[in-house]
């Protein structure tokens, strides 16, 4: 299953695509930005973790756990480094699933 986090600026413009492999993935979040964590194929019900991508708070960063690699995502500092008038954004796009979007507004 492909994976990859894109990271996307104030302005909408792609600053970055990082595929997702077997490793830990550790990103200091910046004010206004978007982070998409895209799925590029429908997950498997009888893979370990068939519920899909899982957001979490830890202390201030959001993390996202229950990903094939096995390995977490962290968004470091996401709950403090982006006011309210810059928040951040995480978006989860799963195939056949909505996507969930989440900010330290509505976290999870």
């Amino acid at each position: 299953m492909k994976m990859i986090l894109q990271i996307v600026d104030p302005d909408g413009q792609i600053a970055a695509e990082l595929p997702l492999d077997d490793s830990r993935v550790e990103i200091v979040s910046l004010p206004g930005h978007t982070y998409r964590l895209i799925v590029s194929e429908a997950l498997d019900v009888n893979a370990p973790t068939p519920t899909g991508p899982r957001a979490m708070r830890f202390e201030n960063d959001l993390v996202i756990d229950q990903i094939p690699s096995g390995y977490p995502i962290q968004l470091s500092n996401f709950f403090e480094a982006c006011p309210a008038d810059q928040l951040c954004t995480l978006e989860i796009a799963v195939p056949g699933k909505a996507v969930t979007s989440l900010t330290p507004l509505n976290e999870p």
